[in-house]
């Protein structure tokens, strides 16, 4: 069924709330902020399979925005604007590949974006003490979370899809 424009905007509108909120639980309780980061990447990824890149990438924007100006504590808004809100799309599109390559990217990518946060994240918080054998133990504990992470991701939109649209009459 074809959607209009106001739907699309007032949907994209709530899901970019429903985010900053996850994003400033996850700042205000310091705990929760990689999970919240995740959450919101979640609530992303619902928005693109109901309308499009377009839809995803404002609300990831907007989030993005209004986590960085609101949010007490930047971190979870960080981890979300270098990777959490926007790995759906990458993963959207690796996925048409070949399945070893695909894998093989994102975790490149993946890396790359942990490269990026830990550099942010020792630069600004001059952590001088960090030892080799905690980076690698913290490089090796984040790709098995990614690992798991994407694979939750496909089977969150498979039992969206299948389960729980149907059921929700406001999409349709």
């Amino acid at each position: 069924m074809k959607r209009n424009k106001a739907q699309k905007i007032a949907f994209s509108g709530v899901m970019s709330a429903v985010c900053v909120a996850l994003l400033y639980l996850g700042s205000v309780i310091e705990v929760l902020d990689y999970s919240a980061s995740a959450l919101a990447g979640l609530v992303v990824t619902l928005v693109i399979v109901e309308f499009g890149d377009r839809a995803g990438i404002g609300v990831w924007l907007t989030s993005s925005v209004l986590s960085l100006i609101l949010l007490p504590v930047k971190s979870a808004a960080l981890l979300f604007i270098v990777f959490c809100g926007w790995y759906s799309f990458a993963k959207r599109w690796l996925e048409r590949l070949n399945p070893i390559l695909s894998w093989v990217l994102k975790l490149v990518m993946f890396n790359l974006c942990l490269a990026v946060i830990f550099l942010i994240t020792v630069k600004l918080l001059l952590i001088q003490d960090v030892t080799p054998i905690i980076t690698v133990s913290v490089i090796l504990l984040a790709n098995g979370v990614f690992l798991i992470y994407d694979v939750l991701i496909t089977r969150i939109i498979i039992l969206y899809v299948r389960r729980l649209r149907p059921r929700l009459t406001f999409l349709k």
